[in-house]
Parts: structure tokens; sequence; C-alpha cells
């Protein structure tokens, strides 16, 4: 059996296979102890163990959103940018995109605040998706082109500002008499997309619901979700096969609020969150041990950045954000991880709301100066997306070192990707797989996938 290692650091950035490991069998004897009991040199106090017979969720999927910001830099950026865009996401030899993100009307990443229906329309007469068909949904084919079974689901932002009770798109609510019309609506999205060639598999009630945000935004409680999704967008988009997502938060809450939509109604298929409040990966391990059968997806993450400092000051910040966090988020029982923004400009927008705000999103692939540029993060979920394929199962993995992070998964054709994330100095370790044991050496703060076939 063999071991291939690909590497990515702060400085090189590359997902390039830099080593071959054979192995060598481990025979389970230790070394006779010291006079104080100890076993200096003891293999067991320096391997990572992988365990493909502790088999945990299924993974759905990598990917990020396809805004309608997103879509305008890809579509007026040069044709061969367009196109090595499009492969390195989605080609045979890209880094295995199959997931993502569409909005439902505008979002902050969007070039205007949009519905699809005209001010003050109480009915569908007029629904159109048209706005879409300029920028999204022809980048949306493009990826599907390459990737024909990327898995999509869909967020709104907010209602109409007719439809809310404060008749603006920041913050409000959507008005209790509108609950019907609403879910509606997006079935009537959901379809049209269909008729597009674009599919929707699931849909969260609604992005960030417990923030007025300064973008399109609506507010509900957790009593006012429920009803919505279970009493009125279940009965509109279930016969359409679609499963309904709540929360679609920061992670603090994950455990209550799906523990109380999951409680309340069988019509809830799993709970979205994102990273932007801390760690508390606790919350989606609770979540998977109480709810096994639920869909658990990270739908959003970005990091942002002063626009008064050096982007290559966050180039470290970035490579360390989504390491660590993809890494904890699949060992709490993560499904899915989607990314923010597949593509934005050289001033990371646009946008229709960020012009005079110290910060931007970064994203993984930045188009400036005509040239595509791909970011630490790009590398970092790469290392991921590559090499854990949909159906793969996370499996069970320790390791014994305070400065390292590790998850591993069991792919469908028998293979085991195991991530090591160094975030310490240069060491070596050893990596058991069943009775093959691998020796490598880890260079500084690197980000290194470990790939094999396990021999049947």
């Amino acid at each position: 059996m063999k071991l291939s290692v690909f590497t990515t650091d702060n400085a090189g950035l590359k997902l390039d296979e830099t080593a071959v490991v054979a192995a060598k069998e481990y025979l389970d004897v230790l070394p006779v102890a010291d006079s104080h009991g100890f076993h200096p040199g003891d293999v067991e106090a320096e391997t990572i163990r992988l365990y493909p017979a502790v088999t945990r969720q299924k993974i759905h999927g990598f990917g990020g959103a396809f805004t309608e910001s997103a879509a305008y830099v890809w579509a007026t950026a040069p044709a061969n940018v367009r196109n090595e865009i499009i492969e390195a996401y989605f080609g045979k030899d890209g880094i295995g995109y199959n997931y993502g993100r569409v909005s439902i009307g505008s979002c902050d990443f969007s070039l205007s605040a949009y519905s699809y229906i005209p001010d003050g329309a109480t009915d569908l007469k007029d629904f159109s998706v048209a706005r879409d068909e300029e920028y999204t949904l022809p980048f949306l084919k493009a990826a599907l082109e390459k990737t024909p079974d990327i898995t999509l689901f869909a967020s709104p932002w907010s209602p109409p500002p007719h439809l809310k009770t404060n008749g603006e798109w920041q913050g409000g609510k959507l008005k209790r008499e509108y609950y019907a019309l609403w879910a509606k609506y997006v079935a009537a999205f959901i379809r049209a997309y269909a008729e597009k060639g674009v599919k929707i598999s699931a849909v969260t009630v609604q992005n960030e619901l417990r923030h007025a945000q300064v973008w399109e935004s609506c507010l509900y409680e957790k009593e006012e979700e429920l009803d919505l999704a279970a009493n009125y967008l279940a009965r509109e988009i279930k016969p359409l096969g679609v499963k309904i997502y709540v929360f679609d938060h920061c992670r603090e809450r994950v455990f209550s609020r799906a523990s109380y939509a999951f409680g309340a109604s069988s019509e809830i298929d799993g709970v979205a969150c994102h990273w932007y409040s801390g760690d508390y990966f606790d919350e989606l391990r609770m979540t998977r041990e109480r709810f096994p059968d639920k869909d658990i997806i990270i739908s959003e993450a970005c990091v942002a950045m002063r626009k008064s400092r050096p982007v290559a000051e966050y180039d470290g910040k970035v490579l360390d954000a989504y390491a660590h966090d993809i890494i904890g988020d699949l060992n709490g029982g993560a499904n899915a991880f989607c990314d923010w923004n597949l593509v934005l400009d050289g001033e990371r927008g646009p946008s229709h709301f960020r012009d005079n705000r110290p910060m931007m999103a970064d994203a993984p692939v930045i188009v400036d100066g005509g040239k595509a540029i791909f970011r630490p993060s790009f590398y970092a979920i790469g290392h991921f997306s590559k090499f854990m394929r949909r159906g793969a199962s996370v499996i069970g993995c320790s390791q014994p070192y305070r400065d390292v992070e590790v998850t591993a998964a069991l792919n469908p054709d028998g293979s085991v990707a195991a991530v090591v994330y160094n975030r310490g100095g240069a060491k070596r370790v050893k990596v058991l797989l069943d009775t093959a044991l691998f020796e490598l050496d880890l260079n500084e703060n690197t980000l290194n996938t470990l790939v094999t076939f396990r021999q049947n």
C-alpha cells in the first residue's frame, strides 16, 4: 500500500503531489519500558490513527455560492479566464466542487436589490426570473456542463418590501397574511429554474434570520420559521422533491433551533449554519448525535478583510480559518460545506451596499487585471473537495498532537483520504491505517491531504 501526500502552505499555495510513501507492516508490540514505566520512541506517542471501520455521516459535497456578483465578474472576464475558473472548480482536473448555493432574488452580493414580482404585486401573475438569465443562470449552466450532478440549495434574503411589516428590504418580518403567497413564490422560483435546466434540491427558510442586516434581510422567531416551513413551504415544495432546512445562521444556536424544529415537525429535513460566531463544533456534534438522519450543512463562510490593509497580510489567516473550520465541521457531523462567493473582482465586489464600508469579503478566486487569482481558500477547500467525494463516510481518527488537526473519510471507491493540518512546527509523524504504517514529514504550518487505496 502507498500513500500520496498533497501539501499547501502559506507561501507556495500549491496542490501538488509532493511525496509517495510506502507502508510498513505495523506490529502491535510495545517496546520494553524504561525504569519510569515510559516507552521512549514508542509508536503510540507519535501516530495519527485512522479507523475506516468507524463510519459516521455521509458527505454530500463541497462548493460555493453562485451570487449575481460572482456571476457578473465571471461573465465580464475574458473568455480564457472564464474557462479557467470553470475548469478549476468543476473540470475533471479541478478541485471537485459539486455543491452550491443560489439566492432567491437579490442578496448582499447582487448588483442591486430585486425580486421576481413587480412592486406592490400580491399575486404571481407576473412572476419572472428574467433578471437571473443575464448573469446567474449562464454561470450555473457553465458549471453544470462540467459537473452535471451539482447539488444546489437556495436561500431567500428578503421577501419584496411590500410584503413585510416595515416596508423595507432591510429587517422587518414577512406579514402573516402573506405566508401562503411567499411559499408559492419560492415554489415558482424552483419551477422556473427547473424549466431553465437548473434543479434546486433544497431551500433554507431564510438567510440569517436573527439579524436585521444593512442588506436584504428578514427576521423570524423560531415559532414563525417553523410555521412558515411546516404549514406553508412544505405544502408547496415537498411535492417538487425539495428539502427544507431551517435556521441558516451562525452555529451557536444550531442545537436548540434544530431540536425545536425537528421535534415539532417531520417536514424539516435538516439545519444550515454559518461559521461567523466562532467554532461551536459541539453544537454540530450534539445535533448529529440526537438527529443522526437529518442533514447538517455549513451554508456560508468567508473571511472579512480591512480595505486599509494589504491583502497578503490575510493569507495565513485565510488558510488557517478554512482548514480549522472544515476539519471541525466534518468531525462535528456536517454533511456539506458551502463557501460564499465563488468569484469576486479586485475590490471584492461588486456589491450594491458595501462601497463605503471599511471591510471587504474575500473569495477563493479573484478576477483582477484580466487574470484569475487563486486565493488560499481555494486551495484549502480543495484539500477536502478534491479527495473526499460525494457519498464518502467520515471515519474515526485520533492523533497525539496539540497543534495538529485531522479528519478523514472513506470514499465510495474504497480510497481513504485524511486531511492533516499542522498548525505548529515541522515534525515527523506516523499514520496508521489498519496494519499499514506510514512515516512522513509535515512542514511547518501546512495543510496536507493523505490519499491511499485500501487493499481488498
